[in-house]
């Protein structure tokens, strides 16, 4: 018989891009995490991020409005949901509010802010926002079909404890995107359907960082 599967896009990415072992941990052992204080920082700053952006006026769109692409939309921080349902042996579904969604010529921006506690600047984003942007993507051009764009990119914004932007790493969502997506769902599927097995982040600095503090598989 199957299982329903529920899994938050953002717990599903850190699972892809950190240690896949938290697939483990998490839906076969039952561990508890710890909710560490970078954490609780990023939901204070998102939280501030969304009482501004009510602040800003708006209209509800049209009907016609949605539809044309070179009519340019601000939609309301954290207003828009997806669900994307993935049938792999079991019912998976993986479930995402997003952060920031705009239309500006005809481009669709999925915005996502990522807070920094040490204020260092990246380079690239890591794996698990790459996941989790490109997820929510695929989850927006599905579950939002009446909102039409002629591309959508994906902007990942790197932000200080005080939430000033340090910088913003834009990426297309392609074909390529789309097929790194897919892989990471199958991965993740199969190690949940115990078809693969997880990989160690091989890390000791993300052993020690994780919330899984009764993992077994912790580096020293």
């Amino acid at each position: 018989m199957q299982e329903k599967v529920t899994v938050p896009v953002s717990r599903f990415a850190a699972f892809m891009g950190y240690c896949q072992i938290g697939i483990i941990n998490h839906y076969e052992l039952k561990l508890e995490k710890v909710i560490s204080p970078a954490i609780k920082l990023g939901k204070k700053i998102h939280s501030e991020l969304e009482e501004e952006d009510k602040l800003i006026p708006r209209k509800k769109a049209t009907k016609e409005e949605l539809s044309d692409p070179l009519f340019d939309l601000d939609m309301p921080r954290e207003s828009l949901m997806i669900h994307i349902r993935r049938e792999n042996k079991n019912i998976f579904g993986y479930l995402g509010r997003l952060d920031k969604v705009i239309r500006e010529k005809g481009t669709i921006y999925i915005i996502d802010d990522k807070i920094t506690k040490n204020g260092r600047v990246w380079h690239k984003p890591f794996l698990d926002k790459r996941v989790q942007l490109a997820a929510y993507c695929e989850g927006f051009v599905t579950r939002y079909p009446e909102i039409v764009f002629n591309e959508i990119i994906y902007l990942v914004v790197q932000r200080d404890q005080n939430g000033t932007v340090l910088k913003e790493f834009p990426q297309v969502y392609d074909q390529e995107q789309k097929d790194f997506l897919l892989e990471n769902f199958e991965t993740f599927e199969g190690i949940y359907n115990g078809d693969i097995d997880p990989v160690h982040c091989g890390n000791p600095n993300k052993c020690r960082a994780c919330g899984y503090k009764d993992c077994q598989h912790k580096l020293e």
